[in-house]
């Protein structure tokens, strides 16, 4: 369910070109992992497992972008934690991600499962400095207009007025 299997995928397609950048892999989440990251001088990887709210918000801060491989989720908090972090999103075009990411504008959708168009996306997100400023602007954007408290809370109270009356 969290698409592991793509995100090394993607990345064996991405270490068998030759790169004019270099890519660090922060792992978060699982305890432990088993994931092992195809060798390349150009890519390193780090597992810091479950990390506090704090640390967290700081490495999406430090981050290029988040890669988000789920594929089947609603409407991901992760996704909207990043955005909120300037940190634009490359995830797989399911359950409410659409509603979170515009393509190419705050992150990128990949076709669901396609280990290659999350390679695509991954690369295009780090390739130009200048367009990944631009998606982290965007992406903060995005989450204050249509995800903010207030606007929440209007929503859900809309939604409650409606059952109940």
């Amino acid at each position: 369910r969290k698409g592991s299997k793509y995100f090394l995928e993607a990345l064996d397609l991405i270490a068998k070109k030759k790169l004019n950048y270099k890519i660090k892999i922060v792992f978060v989440g699982g305890k432990n992992s088993r994931i092992e990251i195809p060798f390349n001088e150009n890519i390193n990887f780090l597992n810091l497992g479950r990390i506090d709210q704090v640390n967290l918000v700081n490495l999406f801060s430090a981050s290029d972008a988040t890669i988000f491989t789920a594929i089947e989720d609603n409407l991901p908090n992760f996704v909207l934690e990043s955005l909120s972090c300037c940190s634009p999103v490359v995830a797989f075009n399911i359950g409410g991600v659409s509603e979170i990411i515009d393509h190419k504008i705050n992150g990128y959708i990949a076709k669901s499962m396609s280990s290659n168009d999350l390679a695509n996306g991954i690369e295009w997100i780090l390739k130009d400095d200048i367009r990944r400023f631009n998606l982290g602007k965007n992406a903060r954007e995005k989450v204050i207009k249509k995800f903010n408290i207030a606007k929440q809370a209007k929503v859900y109270k809309k939604f409650l007025e409606k059952i109940v009356l």
